[in-house]
């Protein structure tokens, strides 16, 4: 084992060196690595599996991280080293070996908060309440810090426990420090999950700790009525989809809100409001009658549960279906089989096209090479369409195309073959190179597209990879915006 020596956050905060307590011993001292885990979370990427403490016999979720991967793993442990609240998942401890990164983290035995509300098959205004101030107090905590998650969901919310007592944040991959004023004081790299990402963020305009409160809104929509403001309809293009996130174009729909308090749509009205400025932040939302003791303690509808479960079933069904999604992409080798199966008839495709393309892009992280190949062959495929090039953008699929291009290990012929291939056709639109090039990793700046693009087309590679990637960097080369980026020292 060897230490971590992360002493900087990508925006130059100041952050203490990490490194294992553990000494020169290895994971296996100290837990029993079991079973993998399905039904509960710690983030996306890389395979997580239930740890053992020996000492006390204490279950942990464990993430196993193939080293060239590791970048953004070891970024989540950075953030995870700087908060501490009860609401937010903890890191206990990490190893390293030459070949894998070991995160060992809380596990949220309770499982996600959604999949909670149905089992209980009860929720009421109160319980709603109740638990959204939770969520707003750990955000704070967050916000307090300068640290914006950028993918609140809720698959993201878990329980501690079976006694729905305490709730937890988990996932932290995308989590980013905002910088200091005298570097613009703002973000910009395009993350998170579109359904709940704030239209700040995708008309790429700088964003801040207000765009969880968006995704907050979002969410707290949801809760209430079991239906997203913004879901995806089936004859909806991508562009459509995104439009109405831009305008914030919803509505609260008499069928599912007729139940719900004046209080509860005046907070959501707060919190999904396109200016940010406008839009509450976590001390006003916790000043909101709704959080302080308003909310009514009559049960919401029998129909309420009954959307609640669709909304999580389909979620559910979607992760579970990743490596079918995946394998469907690649065998018709066109992004257009989703529409073209009856969606009435076929689950993965009506799941597809309702959700996002995380489950497609966390495949990607497998320790399988198969399961890298067809992820990589699914995302090439389905970066011939333009509905899903925004969200390979997104959703973190570039930036793990990135990852697999730049890996120091040798990667098979193949994967690096479907990486160029899917980076070359988003190169096409001319409406994404911009974004494309900016779409790196939170840990380090210098692994964006460009640079995979350039160990692509080294002569190392094959021809077939090579001329890929030069006909991507040719098409950004097009561009006068990027001229500077691309006559950097590397790319010359």
């Amino acid at each position: 084992l060897y230490h971590l020596f992360l002493k900087e956050s990508p925006t130059g905060r100041s952050m203490p060196a990490l490194s294992s307590s553990r000494g020169q011993h290895c994971i296996e001292d100290f837990y029993d690595i079991q079973s993998r885990l399905t039904d509960h979370s710690c983030g996306a990427g890389g395979t997580v599996v239930r740890g053992i403490r020996r000492s006390d016999g204490v279950a942990f979720a464990v993430k196993i991280c193939e080293l060239g991967s590791s970048r953004e793993d070891k970024s989540q442990i950075q953030t995870l080293t700087q908060v501490n609240h009860p609401g937010i998942i903890k890191l206990v401890d990490w190893f390293e070996t030459p070949t894998t990164l070991y995160v060992v983290m809380e596990l949220a035995m309770g499982g996600e908060m959604f999949a909670r509300i149905v089992e209980r098959g009860r929720f009421t205004e109160r319980q709603a309440a109740a638990a959204f101030k939770q969520i707003l107090e750990a955000v704070g905590h967050m916000h307090d810090r300068g640290l914006v998650h950028c993918d609140l969901k809720p698959e993201n919310i878990l329980y501690e426990d079976d006694s729905d007592r305490q709730i937890k944040i988990a996932d932290f991959g995308f989590a980013q420090f905002m910088p200091d004023a005298v570097e613009g004081g703002h973000l910009s790299k395009q993350l998170g999950t579109l359904n709940y990402t704030a239209p700040e963020i995708l008309s790429g305009a700088g964003y801040g700790t207000k765009a969880d409160m968006w995704s907050l809104g979002v969410i707290l929509y949801i809760l209430l009525s079991g239906i997203p403001p913004f879901g995806k309809t089936r004859n909806e293009t991508d562009r459509q989809h995104r439009n109405k996130i831009l305008t914030c174009t919803y509505r609260f729909y008499q069928s599912h809100f007729a139940s719900v308090s004046a209080d509860a749509t005046d907070l959501i009205k707060r919190l999904i409001v396109l200016d940010p400025a406008a839009r509450l932040g976590y001390h006003e939302a916790l000043e909101h009658p709704w959080i302080r003791g308003n909310a009514p303690d009559t049960q919401l509808p029998g129909e309420y549960i009954l959307e609640i479960g669709t909304f999580n079933s389909r979620r559910g069904m979607y992760r579970l279906a990743s490596h079918a999604l995946a394998g469907l992409v690649t065998r018709f080798a066109k992004p257009d089989v989703i529409s073209a199966i009856s969606a009435d008839t076929n689950s993965l495709s009506r799941v597809l096209q309702e959700g996002s393309i995380q489950p497609i892009v966390s495949l990607a992280y497998s320790n399988s090479p198969d399961d890298r190949k067809n992820a990589c062959n699914a995302m090439a495929n389905l970066a011939l369409n333009e509905d899903y090039q925004g969200k390979l953008i997104l959703e973190g699929g570039v930036r793990r195309l990135n990852q697999l291009a730049c890996k120091d290990q040798a990667e098979a012929a193949d994967i690096k073959f479907f990486t160029a291939m899917a980076l070359a056709r988003i190169a096409k639109n001319a409406e994404l190179r911009e974004r494309l090039l900016e779409s790196g990793v939170n840990a380090d700046a210098r692994l964006n597209t460009l640079v995979a693009l350039l160990h692509l087309a080294a002569p190392t590679h094959s021809s077939r990879i090579s001329r890929q990637a030069t006909e991507a960097l040719a098409l950004l080369g097009t561009e006068e915006s990027l001229h500077d980026r691309l006559l950097c020292e590397p790319a010359r």
